[in-house]
């Protein structure tokens, strides 16, 4: 099912003429002349249900100065009544119901009309939010029109679309801006704007929010394929980043190398934000040697305390390093079980490099008295592996 959600804000009326009208251009060889946008989007959308929101002061009469719903004589009492009660800031939720059940019968689809708060502090914001949430069903798909609202509330409604979003599983199709500071004088066209690419911009940011939390890149794969990276492409994303977190590097770095040049080909408005910063993520795999870029994955993950999958790397750093000149060592895991052991025997830091290792990975609290009290608060862990890692590896 679809909802388009309007606002209504205040606009001067003219006892003459009415609410001042605008000829919107709604898509390629569609027009509407009318007072209020929100109308025209759901004549020409045709969602199953409109959501109008508005203050006790919003030009909640205008619907009833366009000629469809002016042959309903009936209601001239009514919409006069409402037209006083708009002008002095006093229309009630029960006026708002009937006219919602006129304008359903007249358009052919479910109205609500509900009243809010100015959002004037964060209190009043939050309960608009709320108020969408209820209003608008699990999964729907929503456009929003922002053109008549205050003009603080566009703002709100791009945090209104990362909420449903979120909260509602809700997709946020288009937000709609009727930009009567740029009607053309020449035509009197007014153009209707879509604003809905800055909900693309929060998805970068939230996508490297994510990255920058737990080493994710799965999380930009859905954006740069909507970019135009193939999505065989867009799948060695995903595929790197599952086997980097099994740390199964040399894997994920054949998956990395693969796709570095498709992501460096790509113009789009993701990558001209963003792209520096995820190419950056990506650096890791520029290092020359096995353990060099282990090592630079446990600096990562360390700096996104990610304690336990740190101290792993660093071992692993360790012994890619010990095993380097020997064929085949590398991956040969009884050699690097052998060189570990021997480390373990010879060097303190390795051996309480494997103790914290092992501390993390298992519930029971751990016998060494020093890697116990370690463990037991953040700061001295950091400052620990920081050391740790200072004194093996320089």
């Amino acid at each position: 099912m679809s909802t388009l959600i309007s606002f209504l804000g205040k606009s001067q009326l003219d006892k003459s003429t009415g609410y001042r009208t605008a000829t919107y251009q709604l898509a390629e060889g569609v027009q509407a002349k009318v007072p209020f946008l929100g109308m025209a989007l759901a004549r020409h959308l045709q969602p199953k249900r409109l959501v109008l929101l508005g203050t006790r002061g919003s030009m909640w009469d205008v619907f009833f100065e366009s000629e469809a719903e002016a042959r309903v004589l009936e209601y001239t009492d009514h919409w006069e009544a409402l037209g006083h009660a708009v002008r002095e800031d006093r229309v009630s939720q029960d006026m708002l119901d009937d006219y919602a059940d006129h304008l359903g019968r007249e358009m052919g689809m479910t109205v609500i009309c509900r009243l809010i708060e100015p959002a004037r502090d964060e209190a009043e914001q939050a309960a608009l939010l709320t108020t969408l949430a209820e209003l608008v069903p699990q999964g729907e798909t929503v456009d929003l029109d922002v053109t008549h609202s205050f003009r603080h509330l566009p703002m709100l409604a791009l945090v209104a679309a990362r909420y449903l979003g979120r909260l509602r599983q809700v997709q946020v199709r288009q937000i709609c801006y009727g930009a009567l500071e740029m009607t053309d004088q020449a035509t009197k066209i007014t153009p209707v704007l879509r604003l809905d690419g800055m909900l693309r911009m929060l998805d970068g940011i939230e996508a490297l929010a994510c990255y920058d939390k737990d080493g994710d890149y799965g999380t930009f794969a859905p954006l740069l394929e909507r970019e135009g990276l193939p999505a065989s492409r867009a799948n060695l994303l995903r595929e790197a980043a599952f086997l980097e977190r099994q740390h199964n590097t040399e894997a994920a770095l054949a998956r990395l190398r693969q796709v570095r040049p498709a992501l460096q080909a790509l113009k789009g408005p993701f990558m001209q934000l963003f792209g520096r910063q995820l190419l950056a993520r990506l650096g890791w795999i520029d290092a020359k040697t096995r353990h060099e870029r282990e090592l630079r994955l446990a600096d990562a993950y360390l700096a996104r305390n990610d304690y336990l999958r740190a101290t792993i790397l660093m071992q692993e750093a360790f012994l890619s390093r010990q095993t380097r000149d020997e064929a085949g060592a590398a991956t040969d895991f009884s050699r690097r079980e052998e060189v570990r052991k021997e480390a373990q025997a010879s060097s303190a830091e390795m051996r309480e490099l494997f103790y914290l290792r092992n501390g993390m990975a298992h519930t029971v609290v751990p016998s060494n008295e020093r890697v116990a009290e370690t463990l037991c608060q953040e700061r001295t862990l950091r400052e620990r592996l920081t050391d740790l890692r200072r004194r093996i590896f320089g």
